[in-house]
């Protein structure tokens, strides 16, 4: 998340919210068994985000459509706003959830993913 910023003005920021893209179930499994907490989980691993686009507001949806027709998946994970002070980013919503059921869940998923 800390490499967002870096393409904006120094007095802007980005407001992500996690709930708005799928975070694949690995990021859990790392998270709960490396005893990462979310804001470093956040801010070292991508978490599902592969790559990020900042585009005028009024583009989002055409950006979106363009990225899907070429098959791909895409989102809009957040907004530009004005820098308060401190990091390049505000990260809204919950990465992880500490529920034993999706921590198992997370586990299984990634099981079955191995070869």
């Amino acid at each position: 998340m800390e490499n967002i910023p870096r393409v904006l003005p120094k007095n802007l920021a980005v407001q992500l919210d996690a709930n708005k893209w799928t975070i694949p179930p690995v990021f859990g499994w790392v998270s709960k068994c490396g005893g990462v907490g979310e804001e470093e989980m956040a801010r070292t691993f991508n978490c599902g985000v592969g790559a990020a686009l900042v585009v005028k507001g009024t583009e989002g949806d055409n950006v979106i459509a363009a990225i899907e027709a070429l098959g791909e998946t895409a989102w809009c994970i957040g907004k530009v706003v004005e820098k308060s002070q401190g990091k390049g980013y505000i990260l809204q919503g919950r990465i992880f959830f500490q529920k034993n059921n999706f921590i198992l869940q997370c586990l299984q998923d990634f099981d079955q993913t191995l070869p």
